[in-house]
């Protein structure tokens, strides 16, 4: 198994021997459990409302072979991955697949032992989300529903092959794992009064309220589901134009999952929705 370091601006550092390093043991840790509990005032015992975990510790016990003077400089550029500003991958392949998490420095120690000949280092990443998550972002591409798209008209000369979600207004996306999923639901103009439903989860974004939200050919607006924002072109808030009678917040569960968009009028070859995420495991 190999265990490769991920930053912005550093390098890609892969734990392996021909880089002087060797992964003598890991622990995964496990999520903390986010109790929420009250005292019965009027008998023994508690309410549970208990239901969420909270992040985790992952740790990395790594041998640094090589001179003294090697494994000194080895430690050097390990101890760059753990600036308490950086958000590291940790990429590895577990069993179902090339997988990683993201954290922040945590916990460092190099014990130099063996008659100075040996040196250890146990290095530990606090992971806030406490998931384990695929490598890969999957993207399903849906087209618009209510028969509001302007069609293209062309000589099929090769074999195509669409995307998932070519059904228009609808995609039934498979999501494995064992955990709960927040994706990032992408709606690409031109379009008028557009409608978003994860249908499994309840989840909705119809922009019918403040106005008229029209979006034109090349404006984009992003529903983050985990931060709980809507942003057009990625930076300007439009929550307000969401109507909040109809607001719900939710993502994906292990399983398929329905996911609906519709728009009004004004619908182009443009028009899409395109929705990521990553498989995740606790």
């Amino acid at each position: 198994m190999t265990w490769t370091l991920r930053a912005a601006g550093l390098a890609d550092l892969s734990l392996i021997p021909d880089e002087g390093y060797a992964v003598l043991g890991y622990d995964l840790g496990f999520p903390e459990i986010r109790a929420v509990t009250d005292l019965n005032a009027d008998g023994d015992g508690e309410t549970d409302l208990t239901q969420y975990f909270g992040a985790r510790v992952v740790t990395l016990e790594v041998r640094v072979t090589g001179t003294a003077v090697e494994r000194q400089n080895r430690v050097m550029t390990l101890r760059r991955y753990m600036a308490p500003n950086l958000r590291v991958e940790l990429l590895w392949d577990a069993g179902y697949g090339p997988v990683r998490m993201l954290g922040r420095a945590d916990r460092f120690a190099a014990v130099v032992g063996e008659a100075m000949t040996r040196q250890v280092a146990r290095v530990g990443w606090r992971v806030a989300s406490g998931l384990i998550e695929s490598q890969t972002v999957t993207q399903t591409v849906i087209l618009p529903g209510a028969g509001a798209v302007t069609g293209r008209v062309y000589d099929l000369e090769f074999d195509r092959v669409y995307p998932a979600g070519s059904t228009p207004g609808q995609a039934l996306i498979n999501v494995g794992g064992t955990a709960p999923v927040w994706p990032l639901l992408r709606l690409y103009g031109p379009c008028t009064l557009p409608d978003v439903q994860i249908v499994t989860s309840g989840a909705r974004w119809r922009f019918a309220a403040g106005g008229v939200l029209t979006l034109l050919a090349g404006d984009w607006v992003d529903i983050d589901t985990y931060a709980r924002t809507v942003k057009l072109n990625s930076v300007t808030s439009i929550l307000q134009y969401v109507a909040p009678s109809t607001l719900a917040w939710g993502g994906f569960s292990p399983g398929v999952c329905d996911v609906q968009f519709l728009v009004t009028s004004g619908g182009s070859e443009t028009t899409r929705l395109e929705v990521f995420h990553r498989d995740s495991w606790y």
